[in-house]
């Protein structure tokens, strides 16, 4: 029994899943956030704010080679904040993370 579990923890902790080269996942998502509260910078809660922020996002791999790969996570947010008189709006694009993932063990195929 436990074989098994270190077996099974092992299989577990093997590392990315790589794509082959030229092989590629591609994921669209859409996410919502919306609030009328926040808190302050003391700790103490706030009402009386409202916000709401969309994003939509690519996240793509993409395999270079063997044991390689490209990354890439491309979000749109469109923002609103609303409190008393204060407003904002924020629309663009987001954070973009953009990388290499590399990988491969001796005796694990990848």
């Amino acid at each position: 029994m436990v074989l098994l579990v270190l077996w099974a923890v092992a299989r577990a902790l093997a590392g990315p899943w790589l794509q082959e080269p030229g092989a590629a996942y591609v994921k669209a998502a859409a996410l919502r956030f919306a609030s009328d509260r926040y808190v302050d910078p003391e700790g103490r809660p706030v009402e009386g704010l409202a916000y709401r922020g969309d994003t939509a996002a690519l996240y793509a791999e993409v395999g270079l080679a063997r044991h390689l790969q490209a990354v890439v996570y491309a979000p749109w947010v469109a923002a609103a904040n609303l409190a008393g008189e204060a407003r904002y709006l924020r629309r663009g694009g987001g954070d973009l993370e953009a990388g290499l993932s590399a990988g491969g063990r001796a005796g694990l195929q990848v």
